[in-house]
């Protein structure tokens, strides 16, 4: 951490004592500001994806298309990670954070550009947009994850978990009607800039809100994934942790076939009798809360 961070009265404590009662709700005000904000950005973000699937399958008629964008999604968001991790381990999390606002305000310009001409004839261009805007979300939701720690006490770790969760979740089951209701309403270009304004919103907040994350020190290594092959070599090992392994990645393919399929029947049966958008809604809306429900049973 520089000098100027270390001497910038509004940078939040990341472990306030117990008897400083100001340092505690500095830190509370500043933890829930910058969460507060990447929950709007997710929202903007959720929205503008959906009416991205819309506006192609809109212009190209094709599943195939609505498949590589899941690919190039999935790619950055899962794949792409460690890399992402390795990166903001590197410059910083704040920094990293920062930069990845800035990466994602700067794709949804150009999306917004992309969309007034046609995403449909412009697919080669709106593909590498669709892996880069993963892999800066992926590199955001590591940093701000890592910031929980930092920013909050180990005794409020439980009841913080759950708020991170409620308002990483909340925007994604609330996006698909959002969405609709936007794509009903003004040109998708909009959705897009919005999307971009709170992005530069968690920008400002991230300048304001402070925590201890400086680059890692001592020697740096050239490889991402350090472990990564005695890991592999672990559960190659072990029969029952390899046949689950096999068994999820199998259930992850399909899956990501059923999803495409689906969605492309969803937005053709929907739009004969409620329009693309609302069915596509109704249908990612369901979707979303099976996936809270299912995972508040297992819980």
């Amino acid at each position: 951490m520089d000098d100027s961070e270390a001497d910038d009265p509004n940078r939040t404590s990341p472990r306030p004592a117990a008897s400083g009662g100001w340092s505690r709700l500095s830190a509370s005000r500043g933890f829930l500001l910058l969460w507060g904000a990447q929950s709007v950005s997710t929202l903007g973000a959720s929205s503008a994806s959906f009416v991205l699937t819309l506006e192609v399958f809109r212009d190209t008629g094709s599943a195939v298309a609505l498949a590589v964008l899941t690919v190039m999604s999935s790619a950055g968001n899962i794949y792409l990670a460690p890399l992402a991790g390795a990166f903001a381990d590197r410059i910083g999390h704040r920094r990293a954070a920062i930069l990845a606002n800035v990466v994602l305000a700067t794709a949804s310009a150009v999306m917004a550009t992309v969309s007034l001409i046609g995403p449909g004839r412009l697919l080669g261009l709106v593909y590498p947009l669709v892996l880069v805007s993963a892999i800066a979300a992926s590199m955001l939701t590591l940093t701000l994850t890592a910031s929980i720690r930092r920013m909050r006490q180990d005794a409020d770790l439980t009841r913080i978990n759950g708020v991170t969760t409620l308002l990483q979740r909340a925007p994604v089951i609330v996006a698909p009607v959002v969405g609709a209701a936007l794509y009903a309403t003004v040109a998708p270009a909009y959705v897009y800039v919005v999307d971009g304004l709170t992005s530069l919103g968690c920008v400002a907040a991230l300048l304001v809100v402070r925590w201890d994350a400086p680059p890692l020190a001592g020697p740096r290594r050239a490889n991402p994934f350090p472990g990564a092959r005695d890991g592999l070599a672990w559960i190659l090992r072990h029969r029952g942790i390899r046949e689950m392994q096999i068994g999820f990645a199998g259930l992850n393919l399909f899956n990501g076939l059923g999803v495409t399929a689906t969605t492309a029947y969803v937005i053709l049966l929907a739009d004969r009798r409620w329009g693309s958008a609302s069915g596509l809604a109704a249908y990612n809306v369901s979707a979303a809360v099976g996936l809270v429900a299912g995972a508040a049973l297992a819980g």
